[in-house]
């Protein structure tokens, strides 16, 4: 069935080991971070926080002749992460790129599973699923890092 779905089911099959005594963080599995990575996520108090790369282009160069097809939209106003996972078309919607790692604050757990039960659960992708976070009202934070302290395996 895993190759049926999407990473977010994968995730919520595990959802009786969440503790909301210690909040949620996720990873991507094919993605290492420098430990300073982490703890600026674990820093970050809002319901919600995700690192975000602010020079991910870059990297995008090394590894597509247009990094632009590879690139979801992510918009931050404010201090806020107002959307993200739709399909760019120029490069100014982009303020940078979610790199797989996410916190979901102890006091939201319950709500974070509330959501996804309230979709189509076998087809979301993580991205997809943040953006519907947002527009129901979550407030989502970013925590920027500049092209340095992680590296995707592939």
């Amino acid at each position: 069935m895993y190759d049926e779905t999407e990473m977010v089911y994968s995730l919520f099959c595990a959802r009786d080991r969440f503790l909301e005594d210690d909040g949620l963080c996720m990873s991507y599995g094919d993605i290492v971070y420098d430990r300073s990575v982490v703890e600026a996520l674990r820093n970050c108090d809002a319901p919600l926080c995700f690192v975000i790369d602010s020079e991910w282009r870059r990297l995008w160069k090394l590894r597509f002749d247009d990094p632009l097809s590879d690139a979801e939209t992510l918009r931050i106003e404010g201090d806020h992460v107002v959307e993200i996972g739709a399909e760019p078309s120029k490069y100014d919607e982009i303020d940078g790129q979610y790199i797989g790692l996410i916190k979901v604050r102890r006091d939201y757990v319950d709500e974070f599973v509330d959501a996804y039960d309230s979709l189509d659960q076998s087809s979301i992708h993580m991205t997809r699923f943040i953006q519907h976070l947002i527009d129901t009202g979550w407030q989502v934070e970013p925590v920027e890092i500049d092209g340095v302290g992680w590296k995707s395996i592939r």
